[in-house]
């Protein structure tokens, strides 16, 4: 996931541009844990069954004439990798 900009209103077309860019470099990674599972909303007034590691990536997308810093927010582990982009169990 693409974190929004605060009062971001072109959200959907930096997405879009993000798209096209040549090269994309990771410049650092913040390692965290987070309640339930991630891209899932839990039922109301119950608390989370498990927690779930993810990351926040720094990142610099290139386009060959200018750079675009983006924030990013991405499971680490695999299987929710899989899950997430629907080719897991």
């Amino acid at each position: 996931m693409v974190v929004p900009n605060p009062g971001e209103e072109g959200y959907f077309q930096r997405l879009k541009a993000i798209a096209k860019a040549k090269t994309f470099t990771i410049t650092k990674i913040t390692p965290y844990f987070g309640e339930g599972v991630i891209g899932e909303t839990p039922p109301s007034d119950v608390p989370p069954q498990m927690i779930t590691p993810f990351a926040e990536l720094e990142a610099v997308a290139d386009f060959g004439n200018c750079k675009m810093p983006v924030r990013l927010i991405s499971p680490i582990v695999s299987s929710e990798v899989s899950r997430l982009i629907g080719s897991g169990p």
